[in-house]
């Protein structure tokens, strides 16, 4: 009797944590279930692991963490001891102190994909819901998840669709730019026939900004499927010691939004004001239009329709009039680790003085993948097209551009301080134009934190 009671002891402590078919078994009360191992362990003794298993399965969480403890003093990599130090306190509630532990199994296995669920969900409980749906959707692009827990990511996703009320976002940092006015290299142009030399200020300059920009936006419902949204935008780029290319932008909206089962549409009015060089710029007002549909659940069409009529300066009314803007974007997740972006869009531009009136297109795909180490690398190439319809009086050329633009972001995600986590990014522009005035590149750097992940 004394050794069956030993066996049974041991099938205990040599319980593991479910695969994912046991996951979420409903998104207010869903645990992690256990399943007793297949076989029971030949020796008698019990592993750390084990007995912190056992300890969990017993509901003494404080031996439990006493011996976790100890194991990741002596490797704080292992990914067992740091699974059951989230798991543990994951089952008592405590999904803050739950998340640096399976965010640091990511770091070196980003493509597990159960770790990254519970991740989904302790970010779910404590309400980072930006977070939580980031995950949530790299976990759904996992092809054999069983149809259980969809359900339940689904459940979870409807939830946090409807409960965001208030959303928010801080980005900084410093921004070393070889081009600060994207402005020609050229220190002459030739206008009619005769070379002129430019001025200091109308060459291309280097410097370094320092940039921020702060957005947020309150939900407030009017019925189940309808909101109000009403939000603001402010961004600025400042450079010290060079303040006559400082740039500004405040920007407001507010308009009801329609929640459908899988996606969304919002009627917008928006309103917005810009400074350049510290004065005033232009003021512009009109609507937006937008939404978003998730096809499948790994793909996500999102769209936008924005037209504003805009005001100048005195020295800039040649550019008054209005213009419009659309744009089209298909995200597919392609594994629990990774996704890629299509850009497709459109606009015109009507300006009181011909010359300046145009139209665009632009084409842009973005990829986004985590490594190991903690590493999320995201490069995001486009190309516009501008065509002008009037001659440049002083060139004599209807002015048509084509700009290559290219840009790389590397992020730290397992370093976070108050839920910010490091990024440098890289940007090259090179804008060509049959113009020569408009002729220019750009190398743009940024060093900063951001709160994506």
């Amino acid at each position: 009797m004394h050794l069956r009671n030993c066996a049974v002891v041991l099938a205990l402590a040599c319980t593991v944590l479910s695969p994912v078919d046991g996951w979420g078994a409903d998104p207010a009360t869903a645990t992690m279930a256990a399943t007793p191992v297949a076989a029971v362990s030949r020796t008698l003794l019990l592993s750390p692991i084990d007995a912190a298993k056992l300890a969990i399965t017993i509901g003494n969480y404080a031996k439990a963490e006493e011996i976790l403890s100890g194991v990741l003093a002596k490797d704080p990599s292992s990914t067992e001891a740091l699974f059951l130090m989230g798991e543990m306190n994951s089952r008592q509630q405590k999904y803050a102190e739950a998340v640096p532990y399976y965010r640091k199994i990511l770091v070196d296995h980003p493509d597990v994909v159960r770790v990254r669920l519970d991740l989904a969900r302790a970010l779910f409980e404590t309400k980072e819901d930006d977070q939580a749906e980031y995950n949530f959707h790299l976990a759904l692009a996992e092809g054999s998840l069983p149809n259980t827990v969809i359900d339940h990511v689904e459940r979870y996703l409807a939830i946090i669709r409807s409960r965001q009320h208030f959303v928010w976002d801080l980005n900084f940092g410093l921004a070393p730019d070889t081009n600060i006015n994207t402005a020609a290299a050229a220190d002459h142009v030739t206008i009619f026939g005769l070379p002129f030399q430019l001025s200091q200020q109308a060459r291309q300059q280097s410097g370094v900004g320092v940039n921020s920009t702060i957005d947020g936006e309150y939900r407030y419902d009017l019925t189940p499927d309808i909101r109000w949204r009403t939000g603001a935008l402010l961004y600025r780029l400042e450079y010290p010691g060079n303040s006559v290319f400082d740039d500004m932008t405040a920007r407001v909206y507010g308009g009801p939004q329609w929640l459908f089962k899988d996606g969304d549409i919002s009627v917008l009015g928006v309103g917005a004001e810009r400074w350049y060089g510290d004065h005033p710029y232009s003021v512009s007002g009109g609507g937006r239009l937008e939404g978003q549909y998730w096809l499948t659940k790994q793909f996500l069409w999102s769209s936008y329709l924005e037209g504003l009529s805009a005001t100048y300066h005195q020295d800039f009314s040649f550019l008054d009039g209005y213009y419009l803007d659309h744009a089209n974007y298909l995200s597919y997740y392609l594994d629990p680790t990774s996704f890629v972006r299509g850009t497709v869009g459109a606009g015109y531009q009507k300006t009181a003085e011909s010359a300046f009136t145009n139209w665009y297109d632009r084409l842009g795909l973005a990829y986004q993948r985590e490594f190991v180490w903690g590493i999320t690398a995201n490069v995001a190439p486009e190309v516009r097209w501008w065509y002008y319809q009037g001659a440049d009086p002083f060139f004599g050329v209807r002015r048509q551009d084509r700009q290559y633009y290219v840009n790389l972001s590397v992020y730290k995600r397992d370093f976070t301080i108050f839920g910010f986590s490091p990024v440098f990014s890289y940007s090259y522009t090179t804008n060509q134009s049959n113009d020569p005035l408009f002729k220019y590149n750009r190398n743009q750097f940024q060093i900063g934190v951001t709160r994506q992940f």
